[in-house]
């Protein structure tokens, strides 16, 4: 990059750093803007809680993982969300927060990426097009998945391989960090670091880059980065093969001509939804009419036209371009600010400064370089010897020899520096055209994935293409710089045309939020209903159960209430047993002195109704939330109830009476299950317990079992998975034993879930 010089405008002084971080931060400043409606509702939860779970187990439970939740993805997210979660605290609106952050950083990187190829004007485009990228907004930068964060990495690698010119090699030794990070999130970042390592071999000779002890520290950097995930598969036997290919994963298995073709094609379409056309309308959507279809069926053939106009902006980089006119030939150096040749200049001729005419006494002959203000040859200067300050004797110790043309002021060549005599701008390697690597990164994605995706049609599944969208609108941005420069009216045109489309994409993020709050795919009933469970436990010193029946109920993405309740139950630190029907039955008749709030599903929530009295809090689709109160503050939850009356059992006695104070045997299991109070988490595979929280003194649930640890305070083991007994404990010997098993089951009164 150009050294800092100060700008002078109106009498103050602004340094060129500061305009650079200033125009970055603007960029960044309006993405977050755009992002942050909707954050925490849409789109509905997906299967994030198994994302989150490893943060959840590293940050307050001591868990030190190598692997992520699949054995193909480093940990280094679940980490860096594990720092995050101890910085903000434990709140279900952090890990969609943390998403927000990565998103908007990978458009800042977007900028300095267009800032070094193009320039700022470039760079500040780029960045407004991906800041307002359909996809990019809805759903690479709300939820909270470790794939979101591939372009961010893959990004700031491509930037790092432009600004690596240092002997030193730092920039490439953070490339190589950056790639390691990419790899490690998901395995698609395989292909962009492939085309960067073929345009790093073919673009020039790897021999004196071999030769570099960066290009040493870069290969151990990002083995070091990558060391987790390969020691994991090395002891394992490689269970990321065996996972990356099973059959949930959209893997094309059946790889013929005609499947590559229609692969591409979705893949544009894909991409025009990704980067500004949206999704279409879902059949479940309200008022959906023959020609809105119809609109619909048309939209997903046009959106064939931005993914072509992406792909072309990422092939026109692999091109030569031809110098405009007035520019010098390669090799031939001029003066910043000096005029174009004129059309009458003979080819070759002097460069000289501005208004000087040919062979003005005094100045050098025709095809001699000096900078303006030197003086004329001396009579015993040699013809062709070298350029150099006035006052600085030939053959200075340092100099270069005879014939080398260089910059004033440049050390002498460095390793990797191009031979005598050749021009290039500071920072670019030699013989490595500009465009090339963006072409390389992103087209390796567009030819390659066809060949090993299939899914292109799911809204999920835009984060596939992640990795693609920053360079290619990088690109884009450079194609319009080139036009601007020759054809002014066209590139305006152009530039008009691309800011509508960034308008467009603004309005298809409207639009996609009308139709997800209009058809009621929210996050809102699940957010309201884990407040008021957590409420109601905090204030009633109760427990919560979550029902496995919600599996079900799909949310999208993997998601069901299940895993939502875990989740936003877990980072709430509210106790919560999983369970099914049988085992809310045996809880609810366990303890009668407890409050248990139900988030089941409406017909786990219909068979308890008929023998417990149930207080309704909250009902949505499929679920709802339901409470059990103890006789004695029946009357007082009786005002918190959505619905009129309560439930009682079949023969109008309450549940809690000494006639029904027993524990009822598990149907499925003949035993007992487990109260909450020993119903704890499994332990920390790293220590083989879970710690207590610094904040309460008890571990949270776990998201992934729904579990709390065993408190050493109650020394309570939980039940037997091989035989389902729960050990009788010496504070509930009075508990009525199970007539299934002869065991007392352990009474939730005694010692409560911990977390």
């Amino acid at each position: 990059m150009e050294r800092s010089r100060p700008r002078h405008s109106g009498g103050t002084t602004m340094p060129r750093w500061a305009t650079e971080v200033g125009a970055c931060l603007a960029v960044c400043l309006i993405a977050a803007a755009i992002r942050l409606p909707n954050l925490q509702t849409i789109p509905r939860f997906t299967d994030e809680v198994r994302e989150v779970a490893p943060a959840v187990d590293i940050a307050w439970r001591g868990v030190r993982p190598l692997v992520h939740s699949d054995a193909y993805r480093g940990a280094h997210w679940a980490y860096l969300m594990a720092g995050w979660l101890r910085l903000v605290g434990s709140h279900p609106a952090a890990p969609r927060l943390f998403a927000l952050l990565v998103g908007t950083l990978t458009v800042g990187a977007t900028y300095l990426l267009g800032r070094l190829v193009a320039g700022r004007w470039a760079g500040m485009l780029a960045g407004l097009l991906l800041a307002s990228a359909f996809g990019h907004v809805v759903l690479l930068s709300h939820v909270a998945w470790a794939n979101h964060s591939t372009p961010l990495w893959t990004t700031l690698a491509v930037a790092c391989l432009y600004l690596d010119r240092r002997p030193s090699g730092v920039w490439l030794v953070a490339a190589a960090i950056a790639w390691g990070l990419a790899l490690s999130s998901h395995p698609s970042a395989i292909l962009p670091f492939a085309g960067a390592v073929a345009w790093w071999l073919t673009s020039s000779s790897p021999r004196p880059q071999l030769r570099r002890p960066a290009t040493w520290l870069a290969v151990a950097a990002l083995l070091a980065v990558l060391s987790p995930l390969l020691v994991h598969n090395l002891s394992h036997g490689w269970p990321a093969l065996t996972e990356a290919t099973r059959p949930s994963q959209p893997v094309e298995r059946h790889l013929t001509l005609a499947c590559y073709a229609t692969n591409l094609a979705a893949l544009h379409r894909q991409l025009g939804r990704l980067a500004w056309l949206g999704s279409s309308a879902e059949p479940d959507d309200p008022a959906t009419t023959a020609h809105r279809g119809t609109a619909d069926r048309l939209r997903d053939w046009l959106m064939v036209l931005p993914g072509l106009l992406l792909t072309g902006a990422l092939a026109s980089t692999l091109l030569p371009h031809r110098n405009r006119p007035g520019k010098p030939p390669v090799g031939e150096l001029r003066s910043s600010g000096h005029p174009p040749e004129r059309p009458d200049q003979p080819p070759g001729e002097e460069v000289r400064s501005a208004g000087r005419p040919s062979g003005t006494p005094g100045k050098p002959p025709v095809g001699e370089l000096r900078s303006s203000g030197h003086p004329p040859e001396r009579p015993d200067q040699p013809p062709g010897e070298e350029v150099r300050s006035a006052g600085r004797p030939s053959g200075t110790p340092g100099k270069p020899p005879v014939g080398e043309l260089r910059s004033a002021g440049h050390p002498p060549e460095r390793p990797g520096q191009p031979p005598a005599g050749e021009v290039r701008s500071a920072g670019r390697p030699p013989g490595r055209p500009d465009g090339q690597l963006l072409g390389l990164a992103g087209g390796m994605g567009i030819l390659v994935l066809p060949a090993i995706l299939y899914s292109y049609d799911n809204f999920y599944d835009m984060r596939y293409l992640g990795f693609i969208l920053p360079v290619a609108l990088v690109a884009l941005s450079a194609a319009l710089a080139r036009l601007l420069r020759r054809q002014p009216v066209a590139g305006r045109l152009a530039a008009a045309a691309l800011l509508a489309l960034g308008l467009v994409s603004l309005a298809s993020v409207r639009a996609h939020y009308g139709r997800e709050h209009a058809a009621g795919r929210t996050n809102q009933p699940l957010l309201t209903a884990a407040d008021t469970v957590a409420r109601t436990v905090v204030r009633t010193g109760g427990y919560a159960l979550v029902d496995k029946a919600m599996r079900p109920i799909k949310l999208g993405g993997g998601g069901d209430p299940t895993g939502a309740f875990q989740l936003l139950l877990t980072l709430q630190r509210t106790p919560f047993q999983l369970s099914d029907v049988s085992q809310m039955r045996w809880f609810l008749q366990a303890d009668a002195s407890a409050t248990f709030c139900l988030i089941a599903a409406q017909s786990s929530l219909a068979t308890l109704g008929t023998e417990f009295p149930l207080t309704w809090l909250h009902s949505a689709a499929g679920w709802g939330v339901a409470c059990r109160y103890p006789p004695d503050a029946a009357a007082e939850a009786a005002g918190l109830s959505s619905r009129p009356g309560t439930w009682r059992t079949a023969t109008g006695q309450t549940p809690g009476s000494p006639a029904t104070a027993h524990a009822a045997a598990s149907p499925p299991t003949g035993h007992a299950p487990t109260s909450p109070a020993t119903a704890h988490a499994a332990a920390s595979p790293a220590t083989g317990h879970a710690p207590a929280s610094p904040a309460t003194g008890h571990a949270p649930a776990s998201p992934a079992t729904g579990h709390a640890p065993t408190s050493p305070a109650t020394a309570h083991a939980p039940a037997s998975p091989a035989t389902g007994h729960a050990p009788t404990s010496p504070a509930t010997a009075h508990a009525a034993a199970s007539p299934a098993t002869g065991h007392a089951p352990t009474s939730p009164a005694a010692s409560g879930p911990q977390g």
